[in-house]
């Protein structure tokens, strides 16, 4: 039995030695099989879709377009080939139109539109211009088998086996891994040595601003010295000097005492004598 590897190599050295040509016998370049494993298959480019009917759908440029290719057969005469449009512009691919709708698969046209007026196709082919009807056609997902894809595929439906590989790491990535591992502790013990003292300093520089805090408040609570007044003189905390301050100084500490008259003693006056009381004892 063949390993699916030996398998892979076989079937992509017949990919590449198969030669695709065009209806009039040119060799059809940058085309490839659409099934490697048959004696004769349809071709379409690497970006096209190959389809079962021969055909091919574009994908790059005017996408989603039905395209006469070429052929692993070189005369066209095989039934795997292409057969409608095979002589219009037989040196190059074409591209198929749809002319209408119909049952089953709907009517086409080679290379150019479909005329509504005359009812026929604007480009002849096989000496008709009536439009022409292409079997369905689905997908072929592996062009080396010519696999193509279930009529009730979804996005979730395997198509192909899947081979797990589980690597087992040598003696050499393991003693690469231990010395990367070293490296890194290494250079994580200084780091955690260093984290550590930048803590210590924060906390150091923290308690110190705690502490010149309470200073602060200590000084804005402390009572305020008590003024003394001397001859005049005010002594105490020193106060911006507003000019009126000056200016009642120098008028009250420096007016002029009222004049005092030696010996006169001015009484009041009075409308009458106020008679004197009788110092002797009233006997009864």
């Amino acid at each position: 039995m063949k390993s699916p590897l030996v398998f892979a190599i076989f079937a992509s050295v017949a990919l590449s030695a198969t030669t695709c040509y065009f209806p009039d016998g040119t060799e059809a370049a940058n085309f490839t099989t659409c099934n490697a494993g048959a004696a004769n298959a349809a071709c379409c480019t690497s970006s096209d879709a190959c389809l079962s009917n021969g055909y091919c759908l574009q994908q790059d440029g005017l996408s989603n377009r039905i395209i006469r290719g070429s052929c692993t057969d070189k005369t066209f005469d095989s039934s795997a080939c292409p057969q409608q449009c095979k002589d219009v512009a037989p040196n190059v691919p074409i591209s198929i139109y749809l002319a209408y709708d119909a049952e089953p698969q709907g009517n086409f046209c080679c290379r150019t539109a479909y005329n509504v007026t005359s009812n026929s196709c604007t480009t002849s082919t096989e000496d008709s211009t009536d439009p022409f009807q292409l079997s369905a056609g689905t997908v072929i997902y592996d062009r080396a088998t010519g696999a193509q894809l279930p009529e009730t595929w979804n996005d979730t439906t395997p198509v192909a086996t899947v081979m797990t590989v589980t690597a087992t790491p040598s003696a050499g990535a393991q003693k690469s891994s231990s010395n990367i591992t070293a490296v890194a502790a290494g250079i994580a013990v200084p780091l955690g040595v260093l984290l550590l003292a930048a803590l210590a300093g924060c906390g150091i520089l923290w308690k110190q601003l705690q502490r010149a805090k309470r200073g602060q408040v200590t000084m804005a609570e402390a009572p305020a010295v008590p003024e003394k007044q001397h001859d005049g003189m005010y002594y105490g905390a020193a106060t911006p000097n507003t000019g009126y301050d000056q200016y009642a100084y120098e008028h009250m500490a420096h007016r002029p005492e009222l004049p005092v008259n030696d010996g006169i003693v001015a009484e009041a006056p009075t409308e009458r004598e106020i008679p004197l009381a009788d110092s002797r004892s009233i006997q009864k």
